[in-house]
């Protein structure tokens, strides 16, 4: 407990009280000493690299999560939140047996569940890595998900909207479906986009359900891509889409065969059987049409010309109308399934994905992957959008704007403008096409930002937080990196394998080489040169920015298996790090022998890489879903993780205060990452084998909770600022005062570095106030407050009553009080302190009048 816990009722005659509760605690701003940058490194000069694992220990200076925004309803929340907002649904479905729809959120791992009454987001599930695709078994009422990250089949039970059982599957699994007649689910797996192993066998998997176990078995193999997988309930049989092959393969299920090969149109994604026509509608995403297959003959009867990369499709066999989701239209082709055509297009949010009927509203529920979102159509209402489901945020790319205090970051067809040091949400700039990237121009006030989907840069205005250009670059930008020396922007075209150099207005300037898949930008301000991550090719371009040639081009130690992707620049050590994906690890370049001179393995799929020059360390998202990795930039020393929200993508540093900022694509949030230091709680007073426990805080949310046994001590790691603490003491004791170099309060202090405070406890005896010639009825109160210096109670604490005494338990040393008495009646000693030793003391009140 803290100080002011020490006063606590005992008997019949006495009123109970507690005081405990902490003071406010302050936000924290950073201020850390970090290695030198001129250590000695431990490989060679020959430029030769070792790998240094990544652990996780407590330093003399490490890190921590102390906020959290939540970009869905601009909140800010203390510590590593973890907010439940399904972000990135692919797909849905809805459950006859609660009525709810639920939805795969492919970046969070998890399943939101949708209440259709009120169209709320009622519970998010956490199943396995990347769910794609959902099936509802009739026969146990539950709900199964393909999780295509970790290879598994999550069961949930729609009731209690929690995972029971988890199945392993040999290979990534993407489309499942039940089967009511046999009772089992079917899976396809094996899609070599998807898979982990080389060669992969596409294939047919089972998974029968027997008392309270489930076997996978393989039941087909399968060539090309399988992906999606409906089940045709007039026939019994499965329509499984070969997206490489152009081609639905018509599978028997029992005994399993392969009954025929239909061709549709290029790369068929997705499959959904109605069952008033008889009709299997495929949407072929590549020649943007949906093929009609008539179950009965297995053949095409009509082909139906529809939007720009149709995806989902959901039948209403109510209407008898099916609903392709057209993912770059941001609409929804309605098709007849009586005549195979047309009849109307719906805007629903951006990059609709999947849909689910609701038999008993008659809506359609379709998931927005851009907008984070489900809209609601209702037929009944001419196909009107009724309603929009959020489920969150996706932010990605971060930027800092020193001009304006202010970090921007890209969410779905947003940049969101966020107040250094409140955490405040102060605008949302829309940008449409995708916004992946951002870069920051200090002289111009403006920042840039790559519409990956429009194939342009738009020049945002820092100081209206508008749109005040947009130029046209090449295909897919995905990077973008601001030369300040020379006025000039560079932007990586992933698709067509260049780099455009933009200047500062926005004209175009010139259009450099590079090689496959650029994806990471870097700007070296030592040597002026521009470093380019080429993620196919697996290697490193640089750019003279002089002649805007690639001077060089430096291989990974991983060869051909590299995937490099974000990079950072050393100015400290005169190196360029990279994050390689392919094997967790990041790289660094020397800039002036283009050699990679060591490798740092961090582990995960690390895609962001930047250089905190306060600390002189490098920090890494690792994809891991909810980890930061930070390691110092000679190599020397381990690595320090840091938990933060899931999906960990872009990173930013606030040089005004030296916080780090995360982009939490899964959570949709922002996380405010800042130093910590060991704090050691020194305990005395106690007796053997006792024990005592602290608890900190830090932004008004619990830190740690840490039970302590006999007159010991603990360390704890706290942000440097100001953390409030509070302790419980062992029966028979209370604490008497908290010390140390810091000046401590009683709830709180302030830290910059490694600190010892001590913590004295002592036993708690009895303290009566006994009431003489008091009228009968009438009440009375006495007031506490601590005479001591340090570690005592703010304020006072009051206790009232019509008896005799009032009883309290104490520490020993000197207490003031105040005694109060309504009416004429005078109380005497009305005030004064008290001493309390090691035994019980009775104080009489002797009231007049």
């Amino acid at each position: 407990m803290s100080r002011r816990s020490t006063v606590v009722a005992v008997s019949t005659a006495v009123v109970v009280g507690l005081l405990l509760a902490p003071a406010p605690v302050q936000h924290l701003t950073v201020a850390g000493a970090h290695p030198s940058a001129g250590s000695p490194s431990p490989f060679g000069s020959d430029g030769t690299h070792g790998a240094l694992p990544a652990t996780s220990h407590p330093p003399s200076t490490s890190l921590a999560v102390v906020s959290t925004l939540d970009l869905s309803d601009g909140q800010q929340l203390p510590g590593n939140a973890l907010p439940k907002n399904g972000v990135s649904p692919y797909t849905d479905l809805y459950d006859p047996g609660t009525g709810q729809i639920f939805a795969a959120d492919y970046s969070t791992g998890t399943v939101s569940v949708v209440d259709p009454t009120t169209d709320q987001l009622v519970a998010t599930i956490p199943v396995g890595t990347s769910p794609l695709f959902l099936a509802y078994d009739s026969a146990l009422g539950d709900v199964f998900v393909s999780n295509q990250g970790s290879s598994t089949v999550s069961e949930i039970n729609d009731t209690t909207d929690t995972v029971t059982k988890t199945f392993s599957s040999p290979l990534p699994p993407d489309g499942i479906v039940y089967d009511p007649i046999l009772g089992d689910l079917y899976f396809v797996a094996g899609t070599p986009f998807h898979c982990p192993v080389s060669p992969c066998t596409a294939a047919l998997y089972s998974l029968t359900l027997s008392g309270n176990s489930g076997v996978v078995a393989k039941v087909l193999p399968l060539g090309g891509w399988p992906y999606g997988l409906t089940y045709d309930n007039g026939t019994g049989q499965l329509f499984a889409v070969n997206y490489v092959a152009d081609s639905v393969a018509v599978i028997q299920p029992s005994p399993a065969a392969l009954v025929t090969n239909v061709t549709v149109g290029e790369g068929p994604v997705c499959a959904a059987y109605d069952p008033g026509s008889g009709q299997v509608f495929v949407a072929n995403e590549d020649s943007n049409t949906t093929s009609v297959i008539l179950d009965s003959n297995d053949s095409v009867v009509a082909t139906v010309p529809g939007g720009y990369s149709p995806g989902g499709i959901t039948d209403d066999p109510a209407t008898g109308d099916v609903y392709v989701a057209n993912y770059y239209d941001a609409n929804v082709s309605v098709v007849s399934a009586a005549n195979d055509t047309v009849i109307g297009n719906v805007n629903v949010g951006v990059y609709p994905w999947g849909g689910a009927f609701d038999p008993v509203s008659g809506d359609i529920y379709l998931v927005d992957t851009g907008s984070n979102s489900v809209s609601v159509l209702a037929p009944a209402q001419g196909n009107a959008v009724v309603a929009v489901v959020p489920l969150g945020a996706n932010p990605g790319a971060l930027v800092y704007d020193g001009g304006q205090n202010e970090l921007f970051v890209t969410t779905s067809n947003t940049v969101t403008v966020i107040a250094g040091g409140s955490g405040q949400i102060v605008a949302s700039v829309r940008v449409d096409g995708q916004p992946s990237a951002l870069a920051y121009d200090p002289a111009g006030g403006e920042v840039f930002v790559a519409r990956t989907y429009d194939n342009s840069v738009s020049i945002v205005s820092d100081a209206t937080n508008t749109v005040t250009a947009t130029v046209p670059v090449g295909t897919d930008p995905e990077a973008l990196v601001y030369d300040a020396a020379r006025g000039e922007l560079f932007v990586a075209d992933y698709l067509s394998n260049n780099v455009t150099v933009l200047d500062a207005n926005g004209s175009y300037v010139t259009s450099v080489p590079v090689g496959d898949w650029p994806s990471g930008l870097a700007y070296d301000s030592g040597t002026g040169a521009v470093y380019v991550s080429d993620e196919l090719s697996g290697n490193v371009d640089v750019i003279n920015t002089t002649s805007d040639k690639v001077v060089a081009t430096v291989p990974l130690p991983s060869g051909n298996s590299s995937r490099p992707e974000g990079l950072a620049y050393d100015p400290a050590r005169g190196e360029v790090f990279v994050a390689d994906a392919a094997d967790g690890a990041v790289d660094a370049i020397s800039d002036s022998t283009y050699k990679v001179v060591r490798t740092v393995g961090v582990g995960g799929n690390d895609s962001n890489v930047l250089y905190d020059a306060a600390r002189g360390e490098v920090l890494a998202s690792t994809g891991r879903g909810a980890s930061l990795v930070a390691f110092p930039d000679t190599g020397v020393g381990a690595a320090i993780e840091v938990g933060v929200g899931a999906g960990s993508a872009g990173i930013a540093l606030d040089p005004a205060t030296g916080t780090i900022e995360v982009a939490n694509t899964g959570q949709g949030t922002i996380s405010t990452i800042n130093a910590t230091v060991p704090v050691t709680f020194r305990a005395v007073g106690l007796p053997s084998g006792s024990n005592w426990s602290v608890a900190t805080a830090i932004s008004g949310g619990p830190r740690s909770n840490v039970t302590v046994r006999g007159a010991g001590e603990v360390v704890v790691q706290e942000p440097i600022g100001t953390f409030s603490y509070a302790f419980t003491a062992p029966a028979g004791y209370a604490l008497e005062r908290v010390t140390g170099p810091v000046r401590p309060s009683s709830s709180s202090a302030t830290i910059s570095a490694h600190t010892t405070l001590t913590v004295r406890f002592g036993p708690v005896e009895l303290l009566t106030f006994e009431a003489h010639g008091l009228p009968a009825g009438a009440n009375w109160s006495v007031s506490f407050s601590s005479a001591f210096p340090y570690g005592g109670s703010p304020g006072t604490f009051t206790n009232s009553t019509n008896g005799s005494s009032l009883v309290f338990q104490v520490v020993p040393g000197p207490w003031k009080f105040t005694v109060t008495v309504a009416g004429p009646v005078v109380a005497h000693p009305s005030h004064g302190t008290v001493s309390v030793g090691l035994r019980a003391r009775t104080l009489v009140v002797r009231f007049t009048g």
